[in-house]
């Protein structure tokens, strides 16, 4: 299990979840297991329920990342949405086809710069309907999430968005994005689920020092300040 929500900001895309990684059976593997990875220049994926999800997500980033680098207009984001979905319909075929309790290989959240539109979108699959299409959200405070159950992905939009609209925030400040990430944190840790741990990791993918750019961090349940991470890499676990 796991819980990752997106959020819509004014001048970009908050990604943000739990690194907490399971067997099947509940044992926690890890708690510094990365669920969100930038698979091209303009475009991050969080994604959630299977290891074959993030099988998935790398092998678009190893395919299409450094491609993209070099040639930037290869694909237009509509390609790109196809072929992202088009790759995830094809391994749910198998991965659900197979699965003992008819199980979809997970869910997506997207955030994407549009070069044709100048705009960022907080793209949404939750992988139960299959792979056809994504929902497009963006109004500013918008949340989408994956993960969890029914109960709990209900309850994390309702608390984040009362925190969100009710409280004394500043959707407009320069590190809204991190605020958002602390009041997220902060939810985690009021709720009690095995498979979902209180370590935080979040990319921003948005207006950067007035210049399009990400912003990636980890922030530890113990720890008030974030760690930040540089370069962009696809490693799968964080090694402090």
């Amino acid at each position: 299990m796991t819980l990752i929500i997106g959020v819509v900001l004014p001048k970009g895309i908050l990604l943000t979840g739990d690194t907490r990684e399971t067997t099947t059976t509940g044992e926690v593997v890890s708690d510094l297991t990365r669920k969100i990875l930038s698979i091209t220049p303009s475009i991050d994926l969080a994604c959630s329920n299977s290891e074959s999800n993030w099988y998935t997500a790398r092998i678009l980033r190893d395919s299409i990342f450094k491609a993209l680098q070099e040639y930037p207009e290869r694909y237009s984001t509509d390609d790109l949405r196809k072929i992202i979905l088009n790759l995830y319909h094809n391994v749910n075929e198998i991965y659900q086809g197979n699965h003992p309790k008819n199980y979809p290989v997970g869910g997506l959240i997207l955030s994407e710069y549009d070069r044709t539109h100048s705009k960022f979108n907080l793209l949404f699959n939750p992988g139960g309907n299959g792979y056809h299409n994504f929902i497009i959200q963006d109004n500013i405070l918008d949340i989408a999430v994956i993960g969890g159950d029914g109960i709990v992905q209900d309850d994390v939009v309702s608390s984040m968005k009362f925190e969100l609209e009710h409280k004394d925030f500043d959707v407009n400040h320069p590190d809204a994005h991190l605020k958002v990430a602390r009041i997220f944190k902060n939810y985690l840790k009021k709720i009690n689920y095995n498979g979902i741990g209180r370590n935080v990791y979040s990319s921003y993918f948005g207006n950067v020092d007035n210049q399009i750019g990400r912003i990636q961090y980890l922030l530890l349940e113990h720890e008030q300040e974030p760690r930040v991470f540089k370069k962009n890499e696809d490693y799968r676990y964080f090694n402090l």
